[in-house]
């Protein structure tokens, strides 16, 4: 799974979305998994990119078990292999004669990116790191640059509430406002912040209303003027208070971005004879204004072109904050780039890369941990690609996390055993470029 980003030679704007590559016979295809958005400039292009990445955190962890952690590695794999008792209970036929009644599934967990890499960790001379006196630090990198591979993204995904609640404690804050762009606007993480004591303005997606509130968005006698170009409503909403603005310099804006779009789609359609797909669909812009006739031909849209300017011009913000007025939620809304221009400069003009840590040493060990999760994972792939079938990095990683086993914990005799599943052919090769062998038999792992 990946983060896309198209790009169209007749416009500036960006569309990002999540995809994933999945084995078809032969050949591989791939499937946008969401439509994340359209990005306008760099600092949206930022923003859109953030909000692809914790997507797809949520994706994975909703589609995957997560990997063993050190407690459980050592439970699963020393323990079983090294500790005495845990030898003889696996030679022990007796202990495998059980009642599958009696069998409870406690949890799946991923072997095969421990299998794989952690083989061929040990082959690139990674093991030799750290010195024998410390070799618990280096079990515990060996098992940090493992789980890099498995899920290379940051793993601060979900700490919103938690740091905004340290905040509050650490400062000693009794009133705490959290602004933020439409990208938080869903209703999990309102609902949370309201839950822990938390106001919010927050832009909302208007179009995304339901069909109630969009009538009475799109009701011109239901706004109040609050200065020459600017006006604008309050509606009730289930999360909060729901304003609607409407400003002429907005709308001056999204009529000419419209006309520009629908003059370039004119000017293509007048030039040739047949166009193909791809001719017209490069961007959002070009896309929300066609529609295809018979004999597949495309043609402009009038009724959607009309039916989009009815939103030229709006912009909607959510909040729960009931002591501010409407015109002080938008103003408070309206700053909100000072807060994005102070990420832009640190971002980029100042080069600051993501990394959560503030110690020099814990720098260089955040360093260490992705360069040797890069070779670990460029070195595989040079090795398939030479003895089996080329592969991305992705679809490498995708085939090792579906090698998993049950954790099975027995109510009778008070034992655990791990049975491990099949895997796919494509998974056996990459066992194989390694001379790696699965045994699939049911293990004791404690008792």
């Amino acid at each position: 799974m990946f983060i896309r980003v198209k790009e169209s030679k007749n416009s500036p704007r960006k569309t990002v979305q999540i995809v994933a590559s999945f084995r078809k016979g032969k050949s591989v295809v791939q499937k946008t998994i969401r439509y994340v958005g359209v990005a306008s400039d760099d600092q949206e292009l930022a923003m859109m990119k953030q909000l692809a990445e914790t997507l797809m955190v949520k994706i994975e962890n909703e589609a995957k078990p997560p990997l063993f952690s050190p407690e459980e590695l050592n439970l699963t794999q020393s323990k079983a292999g090294k500790d005495a008792s845990m030898v003889a209970l696996n030679a022990d036929g007796k202990a495998f004669r059980v009642d599958l009644r009696d069998l409870v599934e406690e949890s799946r967990t991923v072997e095969g990116i421990h299998d794989v890499y952690g083989a061929l960790f040990e082959q690139m001379g990674l093991g030799t790191t750290f010195e024998v006196r410390t070799e618990r630090s280096g079990e515990i990198f060996k098992e940090m640059v493992l789980a890099r591979v498995a899920s290379p993204r940051s793993k601060k995904g979900h700490t919103l509430i938690p740091c905004l609640k340290e905040l509050r404690t650490k400062y000693n804050v009794t009133r705490a406002i959290f602004v933020a762009d439409s990208g938080m606007c869903n209703e999990a993480n309102l609902i949370a912040l309201q839950t822990e004591g938390f106001e919010y303005i927050v832009g909302a997606r208007l179009k995304n209303q339901s069909q109630a509130i969009i009538d009475q968005i799109l009701k011109p006698g239901a706004y109040v003027s609050i200065s020459s170009t600017e006006k604008m409503q309050a509606l009730t909403h289930p999360l909060g208070r729901l304003i609607v603005h409407h400003s002429e310099d907005r709308a001056r804006k999204n009529r000419f971005d419209r006309r520009r779009a629908v003059d370039r789609l004119a000017k293509k359609l007048a030039k040739k004879k047949t166009l193909k797909a791809s001719d017209l669909l490069g961007n959002y812009g070009h896309k929300k204004y066609l529609k295809a006739i018979d004999e597949g031909k495309i043609e402009l849209d009038e009724d959607k072109i009309q039916a989009d300017e009815k939103w030229d011009g709006l912009l909607g913000i959510l909040s729960n904050a009931t002591s501010l007025s409407n015109v002080d939620l938008l103003r408070h809304y309206q700053q909100l780039w000072i807060i994005e221009q102070a990420f832009r400069i640190q971002k980029h003009s100042l080069a600051v890369r993501p990394i959560y840590h503030f110690k020099k040493e814990r720098i260089q060990a955040h360093i260490a941990i992705c360069f040797a999760a890069f070779s670990l994972m460029t070195h595989l792939r040079y090795r398939v690609a030479l003895q089996q079938e080329s592969m991305s990095l992705d679809q490498i990683r995708e085939e090792l996390m579906t090698v998993q086993a049950s954790i099975y914990f027995n109510k009778t005799n008070g034992l655990r055993y791990a049975l491990s599943s099949h895997f796919s052919d494509a998974a056996k090769k990459i066992y194989k470029v390694l001379n790696l062998s699965r045994n699939l038999t049911a293990k004791i792992i404690s008792n």
